[in-house]
């Protein structure tokens, strides 16, 4: 028999139910099912802050679990804002997803259009190449495994994370 991916009803309502069953304990959740904990952080917030609207467009495999967390942390719990920008997010792509998230927290005031208008605007990309040892290589394939997340995301995070706490990121 193979393995079936849970649709985000039914797992929304496992990682739920485990949620409440092991005291809210999150890291719990994730150890139990082998997701990761951005996931189950993820399912959690969803289904304590969507709407039902926003259930069924991710039901019907329209948006993901990640867009709908971006339009509710976008429309900083006006959920029907969310709506509107989940609406929108239905035919937009990866970067301009999270740009419209990232627009929406710095730009608390702006309406959903104007989200939505700088979200599409091109973004600025770099790439980096990193000499890593050998001990660090292999933390990086363990935290891959562990988080569920590619290296090159880890690597930006933990990037941005250090020039954060540095004081380079305004």
């Amino acid at each position: 028999m193979h393995r079936v991916e849970l649709n985000h009803a039914d797992a929304a309502k496992a990682v739920t139910t485990l949620y409440k069953a092991f005291g809210r304990d999150e890291r719990r959740v994730a150890r139990e099912t082998g997701m990761s904990l951005t996931k189950v952080r993820r399912y959690i917030y969803v289904k304590e802050r969507a709407s039902q609207h926003a259930l069924n467009l991710l039901k019907t495999k329209k948006v993901t679990l990640l867009d709908v967390k971006r339009a509710l942390d976008a429309a900083q719990g006006n959920i029907g804002m969310a709506n509107r920008i989940l609406y929108r997010m239905i035919v937009m792509r990866g970067q301009a997803k999270k740009r419209l998230s990232e627009y929406a927290e710095a730009h608390p005031n702006a309406s959903v259009n104007e989200i939505v208008r700088e979200a599409k605007r091109p973004g600025v990309r770099e790439r980096l190449s990193l000499d890593l040892t050998e001990p660090v290589r292999q933390a990086l394939g363990k935290a891959e495994r562990a988080l569920k997340m590619k290296a090159e995301e880890i690597a930006a995070q933990a990037l941005e994370e250090w020039l954060e706490a540095k004081g380079f990121v305004a």
